[in-house]
């Protein structure tokens, strides 16, 4: 069985033998085998046959800061505020010191999202406003909608919450045009949000990583995946220890959580 999006249980497609079902097993495997240690979930939707496929179901229920995925919703926020025109929005770097030095330098929207420039995205959170964001998480229906963290930090591995089912949900309704927000904001959003195209295969998401709380540390890739045979929406976790000094790219980390997400995609059968 495939199971329906946000169903309450699915741990192994059964074929009609009653056998597990192989292909499903092999994806197990390879996510047990690029995980280690580590704990996370992967869940896929297949628009074009509107099914779910999970593994590790108990984790995809589990909300867990958004971290720089958030972007995606800012982004929304931002355009339909008017705090942001365009991908072209410039702001200016103020000459604090950031972290990474791809930061340290002006951004527009384009490239603040492909760079996850978090002082660009606390410009617009700030921008958009105490009163209008909630409004706008209400409207989606975004995870627990808790911004009591701060309005520059809410999503940062602070109050706001989200399930990797909840990101799927939210990514299928803005690749449908079905989000409260106008269709030129959710077009500049999907644009932006374009990481590779390659052989008819445009591939889009958003990484993220912050401190999950409890020691942990997660990382995120949440995107889509489509081309003229299959269109793939997803969310990758990856639940490990708070190492704070590590290399990007190791350990509960954004980078790794896109990595897995491409081995896992390679994987699925032909459609």
């Amino acid at each position: 069985m495939i199971c329906s999006l946000l169903a309450a249980s699915c741990v192994l497609a059964i074929s009609a033998g009653g056998a597990p079902d192989p292909p499903r097993l092999a994806l197990e495997r390879r996510f047990a085998d690029l995980l280690g240690t580590d704990d996370g979930c992967f869940v896929l939707h297949d628009v074009r046959r509107d099914r779910t496929l999970r593994v590790n179901p108990v984790q995809c229920r589990r909300r867990l800061p958004p971290c720089s995925t958030f972007k995606i919703f800012n982004s929304l926020a931002g355009l339909q505020s008017g705090v942001l025109k365009d991908e072209n929005t410039r702001f200016a770097w103020d000459g604090a010191p950031q972290p990474f030095p791809a930061w340290e330098k002006d951004h527009t929207l384009a490239t603040a999202v492909r760079d996850s420039v978090v002082w660009y995205f606390q410009r617009v959170a700030a921008g958009v406003g105490e009163k209008a964001m909630p409004r706008y998480l209400d409207a989606v229906g975004y995870g627990n909608r808790d911004i009591s963290g701060g309005l520059t930090r809410f999503w940062l591995g602070s109050s706001l919450r989200v399930s990797p089912d909840e990101q799927v949900v939210f990514l299928r309704r803005l690749y449908r045009g079905d989000l409260p927000f106008d269709q030129r904001h959710i077009d500049v959003v999907k644009k932006v949000l374009v990481q590779e195209e390659a052989g008819g295969v445009v591939f889009s998401g958003k990484t993220g990583t912050c401190e999950a709380g409890d020691g942990s540390r997660v990382g995120w890739f949440v995107g889509r995946q489509a081309s003229p045979a299959a269109d793939y929406v997803f969310a990758t976790t990856v639940v490990g220890q708070s190492l704070r000094e590590r290399p990007r790219g190791a350990g509960a980390d954004g980078l790794r959580a896109r990595e897995i997400s491409r081995a896992l995609l390679a994987e699925l059968p032909a459609p």
